[in-house]
């Protein structure tokens, strides 16, 4: 149970303290018994005898317990020598899974601190830990431990603080008071005791009533002490049963069974041998049974019967040579109706049959699958039609709230109708808007539960109750999609929360931690700018947000909220309301997160919206399982819950109501809030087919929507439908997985103890032979993957590329860890290597927020004082993105195209990686990373007279034999190749809009037409440029505005560089001064022809088309390529309109 700290499942769990209730089990005297039937709160008569008769098919039971139902119970004693103060012990089900919950320390012995306590279920193994009071601090290593439950019920355990390990104990008691609980001979009336101090045999009385012949109960009291305790039948010195006491002073209660040595500490474990351990209906007409105690078919049919069924056949399954076994099918003669309580028994005892092997089943699935999309509250204004799916259900109660309390009583109750494939509907006429409800729900076998809707999508504070909306109409004016984005590999995935962005107290920011506040720009007190502007400033296509849907582990009412990402889900499709400005307002978190949105589409960054449909908070209190319990979740062969993904439930998404909700929550996001992309949260624990089908859905909305996870091979049952890595080859190609592979190459791996990858490795590290091969296979697409790891990708786009994400250590927490003496300035260069390395791989970059100024997880929210001081590792990844951005070489998506156009230089000999790019044009880069921390000699290609287009260092000096530094990365343009631009229309081609600054109150600063810049110029190489547009100034992130000064349209500026523009964020500037750029799309104007135009080529001459010379029409409107640069042919001036086109400057004029 680990993920990153995710808080466990911590469920209110009630315990039946046996103890409470001292009886003897003499089972003759019972038959007429009325007792509380464990598993209901309904009483029923117990005339085991009459119900035998009635089933003619079957022999009367020739031996009859006391009572017809036991519960299943574990008894837990731990003992810790530590500070309990500080402390606390956390208990859950390990085999099998079951919920956990926090204890408190009953006593204090000479040992120390001590609980006892009762589960509620059989366990073989109990997971434990040893966790802060109020926190998750963890004692020791913090690692998960277990707890071996012994066959007589008990397990208990002696930790040391400190120590994950327990302790060998031999404890010694001064006193105990027992009782003795002896069961399965009823001529028995008496049992000897004794100490391992004192053999004297004292004898005590039981009485067949039920009770103690004196008390009930005997008390031992030694001043000498003992440490273990002995009782006998007094008719029967041989058989001796051996026990403890529990710790403290309270009644330890014994199970003794006539013939059985062992001592039992619950009634369940003694009563194994004439009972049922298990019964699960299979199908309709089939029961599977496991008993305590091994028997023929035969022997078996004589002991059992049921209630309102007959028996028709009785088969051993496994049997042995003797035909024994401890397991055996049923078949039934009549249906099993899922709406009754259907139980069988064994000598009289009755077991439950358990309908979830059966709900689980493939005829369960075709049976009841429901393809409505109407479930849910559908709402008009005339009438509200409610529908929830749960065939298992026997009555469903729907309860309607008038107001938004979740302590009010229900204002109207409507019994539900059943209707085809278990749908339960109700219709309301008139306007239910902004009313609460919740369902009442009633089983075959007695049980109850209350659950909010599965497919709410509005609820009251805490997500307890859902609400009746217009969901549809509540949305920001004009909220629609972005257009189609252009390739995945174009994305730059940027990953934060919505809490951390902004929660920074230095932020600037007015509503921090909240959706709202992901659309402000702010600024600290030193003049750093955050926020959205940061967002814009960086460059990056997609932000990806954390879990921002309704998740259950923060109280939404409290002021002091505490801390949590998110991963722990509770209403999959409603926002979730601490990031809301009221969190009991049903629709404020609706309008605020598609504002968030609205907002972020504007700014031109589209959102990832993380899902977790791996895996629920508490399965026991989330609305899918409480409508339908056992069906949502996977589990093994013998019926427990698995545990793949650490959280104790395990969502089984290959079921056809599983997948359809997965399915239909992601359209929902999708179309109803504009989401951009998916990540997918322990993706391989779900299945292909769900993948393949979300996908396929997508794309009916919006092909270019992105969709990827984490395709870890965790799951735990039907390993072959997982949508993992190694299915990667089975799921649409346009479904993408975070690499592993490439992230541990680089930066090294954190699962099985730390290992220095090639960041911080400086080539010497003892795996570097594998970090190589495995960094350039990653590098060129992951194509090799599925020979080397079995990761069998079909394009490049299939390959997340990382070094970072919120789970596990930051980039510089991951370098520091591994390194703690490197010098800061070092663990800069290997920052930006590892960022690099990542960025300009083929595939798809993710960057974890704060990866660009050396965020450390010292506090998770970004820390802008942080990205102040590190304004040059800032700078550094905007020039990476926009190096991603400019160059289609490192965006490609065809692993037939890379394998022609990019070639492996050096593989990591001495340390350097290089690779040669060539497109179809001709033009050439090279890559170079230096892992080593010394220069390395470069010599294969001669870089002399060639064009730096990145350089990390800053110092690198190009030549025939070329000087790497260290720990660093070069990009170097090699041949310019042929032009391939094309002609450049704003809001088209152009990569950027033109300003459209009016001239208020609010600029600083006015230039007049027909002036010079107002900004110094120590340049001498200028080139006068007329702006088209009146135009910002920006300073350099290509963002923020200097002092709002507005240039006048018609304004001569002076472009540094002889007007050579500079990309910023991909878009084009010219520099006017230190620090001041402005766009180049403002200096664009367009043309229009004054004469009928002859196209030109570069040549001079005429370009002619089926032998005819193409002519351009007086009064057609062109745009000039390179921002209007007059060209000269044979002295004469053209214009340039297109690949080797040319028109006349004389034949045109500026538009008016």
């Amino acid at each position: 149970m680990n993920k990153n700290d995710r808080s466990r499942n911590i469920a209110k769990v009630t315990f039946v303290c046996t103890s409470a209730v001292l009886s003897l089990w003499l089972g003759s005297n019972y038959f007429n018994q009325t007792v509380k039937a464990a598993d209901s709160d309904q009483t029923v008569q117990t005339q085991i005898t009459q119900d035998v008769k009635q089933n003619e098919n079957t022999s009367e039971p020739k031996e009859l317990s006391d009572t017809r139902t036991v519960k299943d119970e574990t008894k837990v004693v731990i003992h810790y020598d530590g500070d309990g103060s500080k402390w606390d012990p956390y208990l859950w089900g390990k085999k099998p899974n079951g919920s956990g919950q926090q204890y408190q320390w009953e006593g204090k012995d000479d040992y120390g601190y001590y609980t006892t306590v009762d589960l509620n279920g059989s366990y073989s193994e109990v997971g434990a830990l040893i966790k802060g009071k109020d926190s998750w601090d963890k004692d020791g290593q913090g690692q998960d431990r277990t707890i071996d439950v012994s066959t007589n019920g008990k397990g208990e355990v002696w930790y040391k603080e400190g120590i994950d390990e327990a302790q060998q104990v031999t404890p010694e008691y001064k006193q105990a008071k027992i009782n003795i609980h002896y069961h399965g001979n009823a001529s028995a009336n008496a049992i000897n005791v004794w100490t391992d101090k004192d053999s004297t045999k004292i004898k005590h009385n039981l009485d067949g009533s039920g009770k103690e012949s004196e008390t009930g109960s005997f008390d031992l009291s030694s001043e000498a002490g003992f440490s273990k305790i002995f009782a006998s039948p007094v008719d029967d010195d041989t058989l001796v049963s051996e026990f403890t006491p529990l710790p403290g002073n309270g009644v330890t209660d014994i199970y003794l069974v006539a013939g059985d040595k062992t001592a039992y500490y619950t009634k369940s474990a003694s009563l194994k041998q004439e009972s049922l351990s298990s019964a699960s209906m299979e199908n309709a007409n089939t029961v599977i049974i496991e008993s305590g105690k091994a028997m023929t078919a035969d022997e078996a049919k004589a002991n059992l019967a049921m209630n309102g069924n007959t028996i028709t056949n009785v088969e051993a399954v496994n049997a042995d040579a003797e035909g024994k076994s401890l397991k055996f099918k049923i078949t039934t003669k009549e249906e099993m109706d899922l709406m009754n309580n259907n139980e069988i028994s064994f000598k009289g005892n009755m077991k439950q049959i358990d309908i979830g092997n059966y709900v689980r089943s493939k005829e369960f699935d075709d049976k009841y699958y429901y393809s409505g999309d109407d479930l849910g509250a559908n709402y008009t204004e005339e009438q509200t039609i409610i529908k929830l799916w749960s065939p298992v259900a026997k009555e469903v109660t729907l309860n309607l709230y008038d107001n938004l309390d979740n302590n009010s009583k229900a204002s109207k109750s409507y019994k539900m109708v059943r209707g085809d494939k278990g749908v339960w509907s109700v219709s309301l006429p008139g306007d239910y808007k902004n009313w609460a409800y919740d369902y009442s729900l009633t089983f075959g076998n007695g049980k109850t539960s209350q659950s909010n809707d599965p497919y709410s999508k509005a609820v009251t504070v805490n997500g307890e109750r859902t609400v009746i909306e217009d969901y549809d109409a509540i949305k920001p004016n004009n909220f629609s999609r972005m257009p189609a984005f252009s390739q995945p590999t174009d994305a730059i995935i940027y990953e934060t929360s919505v809490r951390d962005f902004t929660s920074d107290k230095n932020s600037g920011i007015k509503d921090k931690g909240k959706y709202l506040g992901m659309i402000e720009s702010g600024v600290t007190a030193d003049g750093q700018i955050t926020g959205l502007d940061y967002l814009k400033s960086l460059g990056v296509t997609h932000v990806q947000l954390m879990p921002m849907y309704d998740f259950a582990s923060l109280d939404e009412t409290s002021s002091n909220l505490g801390y949590n990402w998110g991963y722990d889900p509770k209403n999959y499709n409603v926002p979730e309301g601490t990031y809301s400005s009221d969190a009991k307002n049903p629709t404020a978190r609706i309008i605020e997160m598609k504002q968030m949105i609205d907002g972020l589409h504007k700014a031109g960054i589209r959102v990832v919206m993380d899902v977790v449909y791996n895996h629920v908070y508490n399965a026991d209190e989330q609305a899918l399982n409480k409508t339908v319990p056992g069906y949502y979740f996977q589990y093994d062969a013998e019926g427990h819950s698995t545990n793949g993904t650490g959280c104790g439930n395990d969502v089984a998404s290959e079921r056809k109501m599983a997948r359809k909700y997965i399915v239909d929550s992601v359209k929902y996001w999708a179309k109803n809030y504009n989401i951009d992309g998916f990540r997918f949260d322990l993706m391989g624990i779900l299945d292909v087919d769900t993948m393949n089908e979300v996908r396929a859905e997508l794309n009916k909305i919006d092909p270019s929507i992105l969709v990827y996870g984490e395709g870890w091979d965790m799951r735990q049952t039907n390993h072959d439908i997982g949508a993992g890595q190694y299915n990667a080859d089975k799921v649409d190609k346009g479904i993408g997985f975070f690499s592993d592979d490439i992230r541990n190459a680089i930066k090294g791996a954190e699962f099985g103890g730390l290992s220095k990858g090639l960041v911080e490795g400086n080539g010497q590290e003892a795996n570097y032979e594998t970090n190589a091969r495995n960094f350039i296979d990653g590098f060129l697409g992951g194509q090799n993957y599925g020979k080397t790891v079995h990761h069998p990708y079909q394009i490049p786009s299939q390959t997340i590329n990382y070094v970072a994400c919120h789970d596990n250590r930051t980039l510089y927490d991951m370098i520091k860890a591994l390194m703690p003496d490197e010098s800061e300035e070092n663990i800069i260069k290997r920052d930006k290597l590892a960022t690099s390395m990542a960025m300009l791989a083929q595939g798809i970059p993710f960057v974890h927020a704060g990866q660009e100024s050396l965020q450390t997880k010292n506090g998770n929210e970004i820390n802008w004082k942080r990205v102040k001081e590190n304004s040059g590792l800032v700078d550094y990844f905007k020039e990476l993105v926009n190096l991603r951005k400019s160059e289609a070489a490192f965006r490609q998506d065809n692993y037939g195209q890379i394998d022609k156009s990019v070639k492996v230089v050096n593989a990591g000999d001495k340390g350097v990686f290089a690779f040669e790019y060539i497109s179809d044009n001709g033009r050439k880069l090279l890559v170079t990373f230096n892992v080593n921390d010394a220069q390395a000699d470069f010599d294969k290609i001669d870089l002399s007279g060639k064009k730096k287009l990145l350089d990390s260092d800053g110092q690198t000096e190009l030549g025939k034999d070329t000087s790497l530094m260290p720990l660093s990365t070069l990009v170097v343009e090699l041949e310019a190749g042929k032009s391939e631009e094309k002609p450049t229309v704003p809001g088209e081609n152009e990569p950027d809009h033109v300003d459209q600054p009016t001239i208020n109150n609010d600029v600083t600063s006015v230039i007049d037409n027909n002036t010079n810049s107002s900004v110094s110029n120590p340049v001498q190489n200028i080139k006068q440029i007329t702006l088209t547009n009146n135009a910002y100034v920006y300073q350099k992130d290509g963002i923020t505005r200097a002092n709002n000064l507005v240039l006048k349209v018609g304004t001569v500026i002076s472009a540094w560089n002889n007007g050579q523009a500079v990309m910023i964020n991909n878009k084009k500037f010219y520099q006017i001064g230190e620090n001041q750029f402005i766009k180049a799309a403002n200096t664009i104007s367009r043309k229009t022809l004054i004469h009928n135009s002859f196209v030109y080529n570069r040549q001079g001459k005429a370009v002619r088309k089926n032998h005819r010379r193409v002519l351009l029409k007086k009064n057609k409107i062109i745009t000039p390529m390179n921002y209007g640069q007059i060209t000269t042919i044979k002295g004469k001036q053209f214009y340039q309109i297109g690949e080797n086109k040319f028109v006349k400057v004389v034949n045109t004029r500026d538009v008016r």
